[in-house]
C-alpha cells in the first residue's frame, strides 16, 4: 500500500485491510514521503497490528514504493490496495479461496468506483485490454511478479506493467463480484490531472507493453489495447476535454496510431462493440479522419454535457 498524504482517506482503507475475515496477512505500507499526518495515522495502526509493516521513504513516486513493497513482503499472495480506495472485508478471503480452488496465478474480480452522487459498478475481464490496466482488482501469486516491476519517474506506470503480467499468464480467473471500491471522487488523483507532456506517456508504456507482448498475445488483442488507451483514453478522455484544445497533442496521437496500426478501424474487437457510446465515440473519431479538431471538440463536449445534465436530472426526479 503506497501512502503519500492521504489523510483524509488512510483509516478507510486501513480498516478495510486490517478488518479483513481472512486474517494470515503481511500489511506493507510504503509512506512515500507524505507531509500532512498520513504516517502518523499509519504508526497508529502499526503499533496495534503486528501484522503491519511499515517503510517511511522520501517521495520516489507511487511506482517506487509498490517496487519496494513488492521486494520486502513474504507472502505466497501478493495485492496491491491504493490507500485513498477499502476493500470488501471479504475481499482477500474469497480471492485466497478462489486461487487455491482453480490453481490459479492470478484472480482477477470487479470494483465499484465512487463518484460523485452515485456508484457504478465495473465488470472486467481476463484479457489485456479489459483486466482494468491498476493493479487493484487483482490478486497475485507473488512468483509472477519475479523480475517484473512498475515503471519509474513516468505517469501511467500500471499500464507500463499489467498488461504484461496478465498476458503473460495463462492460469487466470475471473471472480464476477465487486470486492474492491475505488474512489474517483480526489479531485488531486492523477486519474484526474491534465499534462499534455506527462499525458505522452501512455504511448512509452503501451511500446513496452508491445515489447514484451510481441509474438506472445493475439496482435488483434494489442491493438485493441492501443485503441482504448490512446483513442478513447487519451483523446476522448483528456485531450478533447483540456480548457484549451491541444491540437498538435491531437495529431501527434492520431499519426502515431494510424503509422502503428494502419486499419485500427477494422479491428474485431473494436468493430463488434455496437453500445450507442461506441457509435458516438466513432462520429468522433470521423471528425478527426477529416481534420475537424475544434468541430470534433465541440461535438464531444456537447454530448458529454448532455449525458450529464440528464443524470442529474434523473438524480433529482428520483430522489424526490
Amino acid at each position: 500500500m503506497p501512502v503519500y498524504n492521504v489523510e483524509k482517506y488512510l483509516k478507510r482503507c486501513l480498516d478495510s485491510v486490517v478488518g479483513q475475515t481472512y486474517k494470515n496477512l503481511e500489511i506493507v505500507i510504503i509512506n512515500d514521503g507524505s507531509t500532512d499526518y498520513s504516517l502518523e495515522i499509519a504508526e497508529k495502526y502499526r503499533d496495534k497490528d503486528n501484522r503491519i509493516v511499515l517503510l517511511s521513504q522520501e517521495n520516489r513516486g507511487q511506482a517506487n514504493a509498490r517496487n519496494n513493497g513488492l521486494s520486502i513482503c513474504h507472502g505466497k499472495y501478493v495485492m496491491f490496495v491504493d490507500s485513498d480506495d477499502w476493500l470488501n472485508l471479504d475481499c482477500v478471503k474469497k480471492c485466497v479461496n478462489t486461487a487455491i480452488k482453480s490453481m490459479a496465478e492470478i484472480v482477477i474480480f470487479d470494483a465499484n468506483t465512487i463518484k460523485i452522487g452515485h456508484v457504478v459498478y465495473e465488470s472486467y475481464g481476463l484479457e489485456i485490454y479489459d483486466c482494468q490496466s491498476a493493479p487493484w482488482n487483482k490478486l497475485y501469486t507473488k512468483k509472477v511478479w519475479e523480475g517484473y516491476s512498475f515503471p519509474e519517474g513516468v505517469w501511467y506506470e500500471d499500464l507500463g506493467i499489467i498488461p504484461i503480467i496478465v498476458g503473460l499468464n495463462e492460469k487466470k480467473v475471473k471472480l464476477d463480484e465487486a470486492l474492491y471500491n475505488y474512489d474517483f471522487t480526489r479531485s488531486d488523483s492523477q486519474s484526474h490531472q491534465l499534462n499534455n507532456e506527462k499525458n505522452m506517456d501512455i504511448i512509452k508504456m503501451l511500446e513496452l507493453v508491445s515489447s514484451a507482448l510481441k509474438g506472445k498475445v493475439d496482435n488483434n488483442k494489442l491493438e485493441y489495447l492501443y485503441i482504448k488507451h490512446l483513442m478513447l483514453g487519451l483523446i476522448l478522455r483528456k485531450i478533447l476535454v483540456y480548457k484549451k484544445l491541444d491540437i498538435n497533442s491531437l495529431k501527434k496521437v492520431i499519426e502515431y496510431m494510424n503509422n502503428r496500426f494502419k486499419n485500427w478501424e477494422k479491428n474485431q474487437y473494436y468493430v463488434k462493440n455496437k453500445s450507442k457510446q461506441t457509435l458516438i465515440e466513432r462520429l468522433i473519431f470521423l471528425l478527426l479522419k477529416k481534420h475537424l479538431y475544434k468541430t470534433s471538440r465541440f461535438t464531444w463536449m456537447t454530448i458529454n454535457n448532455s449525458y450529464k445534465t440528464l443524470f442529474k436530472l434523473k438524480e433529482k426526479f428520483s430522489g424526490s
